[in-house]
């Protein structure tokens, strides 16, 4: 048994017992805070790459509630009044779908990026593949960022892909033909495989 399978995030002390002494340790000093760095993925203006929300969600969470008791849920509902359009996979202005899979369950999803790169007779390039994952409950879904990498160090992000149980089928055009295309190159998930 993994330590981060001893129990969801929302736990807190109560993930350190016998079966696994390092819970604690493992899934709210290491995995809580990928959750908040995934939440500010999420959260990412996906035009100029801006942070803004997340940090004005933060100062206003903690002005708003400076000496109150908070709950989880208090957090969900103040993240969804920033969220981005695309990270509303459920079209119902709700992060829940992302809060459930982090903090309320257990699981950390690997993932495994397949793609090609095809000229086009426009002189751009046409960019396809599939994401799937493992190691995680059915139902599991994320938006994960993909990347065209077209210089030695020129990144350009060519948008964003739901994974489900399915996977997550993307098709991009790009004006410069990609030397690699990745996901996570900002080190946004907890684990990525390539």
């Amino acid at each position: 048994m993994t330590n981060e399978a001893g129990g969801p995030v929302w736990l807190g002390q109560r993930l350190s017992n016998s079966l696994t002494p390092g819970g604690y340790d493992a899934v709210v000093y290491k995995k809580a805070c990928w959750v908040l760095h995934m939440l500010r993925g999420l959260m990412r203006d996906p035009a100029t790459g801006s942070d803004e929300k997340f940090f004005r969600l933060l100062r206003e969470f903690v002005a708003n509630n400076q000496g109150k008791s908070v709950s989880t849920e208090d957090f969900v509902l103040a993240t969804e009044k920033y969220m981005t359009r695309p990270s509303d996979l459920e079209h119902d202005h709700r992060l829940e779908w992302f809060f459930n899979e982090w903090v309320y369950e257990t699981g950390v999803p690997r993932y495994k990026l397949e793609s090609s790169v095809k000229e086009l007779p426009s002189k751009k390039f046409l960019v396809q593949g599939n994401i799937t994952q493992s190691g995680v409950s059915s139902g599991f879904e994320m938006l994960l960022p993909v990347i065209a990498e077209v210089g030695k160090d020129k990144r350009t992000s060519l948008g964003r892909v739901a994974v489900t149980d399915e996977g997550g089928r993307f098709r991009f055009t790009t004006a410069a033909r990609p030397r690699r295309v990745a996901i996570d190159t900002d080190n946004l998930l907890a684990i990525c495989e390539q």
